[in-house]
């Protein structure tokens, strides 16, 4: 009787423990319910917003709404995640799905076309400032192909960073200006570019420049981005009055088999000139895919580059020329590089008749700046110039092999010019959905004699000792 008493009270007590951990348990998630509380425990931190994000949400004085178009029912959760914590953040942002079938007429208001927007695509919008900004979703993540496989796969997820630079566009009362000059079978600037710099509140315009009797006086900076013909000397002497009364100006200058003259002289002013000679790179290290032209370049310290460095980016620069700092420049001039090649480059002249990569005689020997920042302060007047070496720099394909790096670079230049701080930098989560486990042979071992042999057997030792202890009693 004393043993049968004994075990109706272990029984009494088990059952009252294990009641109050449930209760426990159940108050917990009411009190976390009630507060709204989550954890993002996803190695990517899908569902979480960057403190880069709460530095703009925290400053932003105007409402804004966002629509993400999904199917009723079929909303997807992690950018319903993602509005909470925009929500959660700033009371100026409210976030809505719409069912694009129910309400066709609603992406109306933002469609320039008449067009429809495909299921994902997220509108941004600002009532106060008129602005909005339309994201469909493939520009919310990249994909790459498995190589085994053959299948795409996801390697980053940039939706909060669309949306941030979203808001920061919307909710600005101004924009500043960049004016792209034209007329001399110039590259055009990539259409994902100009929405990085929209982003940044830059707008983007073509100038034909002979058509024009001055710069128009709304420029903040001007930009030649790779030409194949040469400027005339009219345009020469209005980019020279521009650049010499406080004017910033970009210069993307591709290896062109033309002689560009005035060109050449508007950078001879300042400093500088080009070779124009191929860069071909001779360590592997500063070389994609091991193919001599496609050069990575080394990232000087600057203020530009202060962003790239902290988020160990790479910059992708094929088909590079170098440039010379001249030894007559004026002494009011600072020329600083920003990105360089190895002492093991080496450049190339014979443009039109290249058969072998091989280092001759006649190559120019590296390293070389690929990049300057050219300052001119000089009669209480402050110039300020970027040069690049390079067309491919500017292209969007071109960019995703750096992962975003080359725009990073482009449009921390541009924040430089105007004495802007760095841009907003929110990088893309990266999804490593294309990594396999290896292991190796003695670690598969250890794994099976831990899981199969060790751990069985810990368990039936445990419960003969128990059984025997019980005996005992």
């Amino acid at each position: 009787m004393k043993y049968k008493n004994k075990k109706i009270k272990y029984n009494a007590k088990s059952c009252i423990i294990t009641a109050v951990l449930l209760l426990a348990i159940i108050i917990i998630n009411i009190f976390a319910g009630s507060l709204n509380i989550t954890l993002d425990s996803t190695r990517e931190k899908l569902y979480s917003i960057s403190k880069e994000s709460k530095t703009v949400l925290s400053n932003i004085d105007k409402d804004v709404n966002i629509y993400a178009l999904y199917e009723k029912g079929n909303e997807d959760p992690v950018i319903q995640q993602l509005f909470n914590k925009y929500e959660n953040a700033s009371n100026k942002i409210k976030c809505e799905f719409k069912d694009p079938y129910t309400n066709s007429d609603f992406t109306l208001n933002y469609s320039e076309n008449g067009e429809d927007f495909p299921v994902g695509t997220i509108i941004i919008d600002c009532e106060s400032t008129g602005k909005y900004r339309v994201v469909t979703q493939d520009k919310m993540a990249s994909y790459s192909v498995d190589q085994y496989t053959n299948m795409s796969y996801m390697t980053s997820f940039n939706a909060e960073s669309c949306i941030t630079e979203g808001i920061s566009y919307v909710t600005s009362d101004s924009s500043t200006m960049i004016y792209n000059i034209k007329g001399h079978s110039e590259m055009d600037i990539d259409e994902n570019l100009v929405i990085e710099l929209q982003n940044q509140n830059y707008e983007v315009e073509s100038l034909t420049l002979d058509e024009q009797t001055a710069i128009p006086e709304d420029a903040s900076i001007l930009m030649i981005n790779s030409p194949m013909t040469d400027i005339s000397n009219s345009e020469l002497q209005k980019i020279s009055e521009f650049v010499a009364n406080n004017g910033k100006i970009i210069i993307n200058i591709g290896i062109s088999t033309e002689n560009l003259v005035n060109i050449g002289t508007l950078l001879s002013n300042y400093g500088i000139s080009p070779n124009n000679a191929i860069v071909i790179e001779g360590s592997t290290d500063n070389m994609y895919q091991n193919t001599p032209f496609y050069v990575l370049p080394n990232i000087e310290e600057h203020t530009i580059t202060e962003n790239i460095n902290k988020e160990e980016q790479t910059v992708f620069f094929p088909y590079a020329q170098g440039f010379d700092v001249l030894d007559t420049k004026r002494e009011s001039v600072t020329v600083e590089p920003l990105l360089t090649t190895s002492s093991s480059s080496y450049a190339k002249k014979e443009l039109t008749d290249i058969y072998s990569y091989e280092k001759t005689d006649n190559d120019i020997m590296g390293p070389f700046n690929i990049a300057v920042a050219v300052t001119d302060e000089y009669n209480a007047n402050k110039s300020k110039m970027i040069v690049f070496g390079g067309s491919a720099i500017m292209d969007s394909n071109i960019d995703s092999y750096a992962n975003g790096g080359n725009y990073d670079f482009i449009i921390g230049s541009v924040n430089w010019l105007m004495d802007k701080e760095n841009n907003i930098s929110i990088p893309n989560k990266a999804i490593n959905g294309n990594e396999y486990l290896q292991l190796s042979s003695a670690q598969a071992l250890s794994i099976m004699f831990v899981s199969v042999i060790l751990i069985p057997v810990v368990i039936i030792v445990i419960g003969i000792y128990v059984v025997i202890k019980r005996k005992r009693k």
